[in-house]
This record gives C-alpha cells, sequence and structure tokens, in this order.
C-alpha cells in the first residue's frame, strides 16, 4: 500500500504510496517523490483515535510513530474493521 521512508535512526520521514513508486522514473529521488506531511498513529491511541483518522483522511494504512518519531508498525484500515466487529 505504502513504502515508508526512514532515516538512518528509524524515524519517519515520508512516505509514497506504491502506485506512485511503481510509476516514478528509475532515476527519480525518493525524496522528491515523497510526502512529508504524514498522518500517524502511537501506541497510546485508541481503535477509536485510528477510526477517526481512517474516517477523517481515507488512507488504507497508518503509520505508527513512538515519542521519538521513529516507526514501529502500521495500522491496516481492514485490521480495523476485523476489530470493530
Amino acid at each position: 500500500m505504502y513504502v515508508y521512508i526512514v532515516d538512518e535512526a528509524g524515524a519517519l520521514r515520508g512516505v509514497i504510496d506504491i502506485r506512485e513508486l511503481i510509476q516514478a522514473r528509475p532515476d527519480e529521488l525518493l525524496g522528491s517523490i515523497m510526502t512529508t506531511q504524514i498522518v500517524t498513529l502511537s501506541p497510546h491511541d485508541t481503535i477509536a483515535d485510528a477510526a477517526r483518522e481512517f474516517a477523517k483522511y481515507g488512507f488504507r494504512a497508518l503509520p505508527m510513530i513512538d515519542e521519538t518519531g521513529k516507526l514501529i508498525g502500521t495500522v491496516r484500515h481492514k485490521d480495523l474493521l476485523a476489530v470493530e466487529q
């Protein structure tokens, strides 16, 4: 769905939709096509918080970061739907 770009310390720096990556030129830099304004979740967010973010933005997945900005996982929309049922 998405490719998450992290720095050497594992901090989330950007996100690229896999479709955009496939359509990009082979010589194109990831930094030039990634989005840096990223909607994220934290381990302290609730299922209701995640549901609001998915409803608001319509993403298929959201990255989860810790308090230092390190990428620690992702939450997929379809997984959230399975929990809500």
